[in-house]
């Protein structure tokens, strides 16, 4: 999957996972005004929810409920019906095949198929709100990105080293207070030590060690990354682990901590409500100059959206460093 448009140069934006065919059962000719909108083509359709090529999102394109509404997609739905049914999709054959099982009158004084058939796409509807959702999120991700991409670092190869190794040259100073949510296996804490060598520097380690909280995307439920409790081992006496969840564990962490130096926060909670309390939490301590990094910023309903509503709540102004092609990962400052 591929979202255009190409933001000088940072191309490949494909924050589409999720949408799936479900969207190309609705997005039809019945749908005119989310069509001129949106141009959805999907190219690339293979029977999963992962199917969707959302080629163009236009300027501010995004779906409401009136595009929702069950007679929008009538239209869709006869012509379902008249497809033969090889040249349909997985989702548009069940639709086909829910629709034909409508009767035309429930008895003689039943209602006319026009009213079954609207039934019909209600359910079709109810299923797919949230590919809908998820189409508004990736439209207001090309958004942020038409307005923030401007004279950004953009590595090649697009690892987050090399990300981590440009914000060390160019935004940071030589003691840090670094924090990370998120923390696995341990790789970018670890990185992150060796990178910043000075010995005054803080780095502390949020993490339950416990997997996901709560589901997270397809393929990825609630437990996803459980290391059974058990915390990587470091050996740089500079690092503290702070196990737990964020929300039993960092406002206690806060109320008997001093920030003393430039603040780092480094952000791998994958999950919105994470994401949001971290930010909404942190925003007492942080100040001009700091710098915050998403390790999955693409993921429109979850840390994208979570920064989005963090600083919209707390009007926090910022400038983005660096990121990849997809905004998979990003490096801001914070103003």
């Amino acid at each position: 999957m591929r979202c255009a448009p190409d933001h000088n140069g940072i191309t490949g934006f494909e924050p589409c996972a999720e949408l799936g065919d479900a969207v190309r059962a609705l997005v039809e000719e019945g749908v005119d005004d989310l069509a001129q909108r949106l141009r959805v083509i999907a190219d690339e359709v293979d029977g999963s929810m992962d199917g969707l090529n959302v080629q163009n999102l236009l300027p501010h394109g995004r779906v409401s409920w009136r595009h929702c509404r069950p007679a929008s997609v009538l239209g869709s739905l006869a012509d379902m019906q008249r497809t033969p049914r090889y040249l349909l999709t997985g989702t548009q054959a069940n639709a086909a095949d829910t629709l034909r099982a409508v009767p035309k009158r429930r008895a003689d004084t039943g209602p006319p198929l026009l009213t079954s058939r609207r039934r019909a796409a209600s359910r079709i509807v109810r299923s797919r709100i949230r590919a809908f959702d998820e189409l508004n999120a990736n439209a207001d991700l090309a958004r942020f990105a038409e307005e923030h991409m401007g004279d950004v670092f953009v590595p090649d190869p697009p690892w987050r080293e090399r990300i981590y190794d440009h914000i060390a040259r160019t935004a940071l100073q030589p003691s840090i207070d670094y924090l990370e949510f998120g923390v696995w296996e341990g790789a970018s804490l670890r990185y992150w030590a060796e990178l910043v060598p000075d010995p005054a520097s803080r780095f502390y380690g949020f993490d339950s060690f416990g997997g996901l909280p709560e589901d997270w995307r397809k393929g990825q439920p609630k437990g996803t990354f459980d290391l059974g409790g058990r915390a990587p081992r470091f050996d740089d006496p500079r690092i503290v682990l702070v196990p737990g969840l964020f929300q039993q564990t960092l406002t206690p962490f806060l109320d008997s901590w001093k920030r003393e130096r430039q603040l780092v926060v480094h952000l791998d909670a994958d999950i919105y409500s994470s994401t949001l309390f971290v930010l909404a939490t942190l925003d007492r301590v942080v100040s001009t100059g700091d710098l915050v990094l998403f390790d999955d910023f693409s993921g429109a309903r979850d840390e994208f959206r979570a920064f989005q509503d963090y600083r919209a709540a707390f009007r926090r102004s910022f400038s983005v460093l660096a990121t990849v092609p997809g905004l998979h990962k990003l490096a801001i400052r914070l103003g």
